[in-house]
């Protein structure tokens, strides 16, 4: 019974957030349609969450705004999020780098949207949400994400790396050490 009932809470949660977007080619952004709810007494969206695309994304809220910091397992993709809270729900812009890149290649940016669901245990909290290019809160793919037991976000661990900016990438390398006879 407890099991069908989880199965069934989490089924009517996926489908509160699916994303109904306004607007069409050419008529505007594509907004999320999203109705914010309470978030569970308790709860909180501080901490580091999960996505197996983007990787490790630490979030630390303040009031009802939130500032984050994620980094992708794959090498040297690292990004910002910057949002605001209403109740059981973010939304957020973020902005991706990718180290060590150059060009519009280097950098990229969009919305999105988060809404909290809780995890009944011993399964954690999770997020469902979207992300979108540009002005686009949706269209970009799924962004959902649960929340790691027990690890503090560190938002200055994340997007220290730094391409090179004394023009290394021009210069030749050096040659090998010589070998030892």
């Amino acid at each position: 019974m407890k099991r069908t009932t989880f199965a069934l809470a989490a089924a009517l949660a996926a489908i509160s957030v699916l994303p109904a977007c306004s607007g069409s080619s050419g008529s505007g952004p594509q907004v999320a349609r999203v109705t914010p709810g309470s978030l569970p007494a308790g709860e909180t969206f501080k901490g580091v969450w999960y996505n197996r695309v983007f990787g490790d994304m630490h979030l630390v809220p303040e009031g009802n705004h939130v500032n984050g910091k994620y980094k992708s397992p794959q090498s040297g993709v690292w990004g910002t999020i910057d949002g605001t809270i209403t109740g059981d729900v973010i939304k957020f812009s973020w902005v991706e780098h990718k180290t060590g890149a150059i060009g519009p290649g280097s950098t990229k940016s969009g919305k999105g949207y988060w809404k909290f669901v809780p995890g009944e245990p011993p399964a954690p909290a999770a997020m469902k949400g979207e992300w979108g290019l540009g002005e686009n809160e949706v269209g970009g793919g799924e962004w959902d994400c649960i929340r790691q037991k027990d690890v503090e976000p560190k938002l200055d661990s994340i997007g220290n790396e730094a391409a090179p900016t004394d023009g290394a990438w021009d210069k030749e390398a050096a040659p090998p050490p010589a070998k030892k006879k």
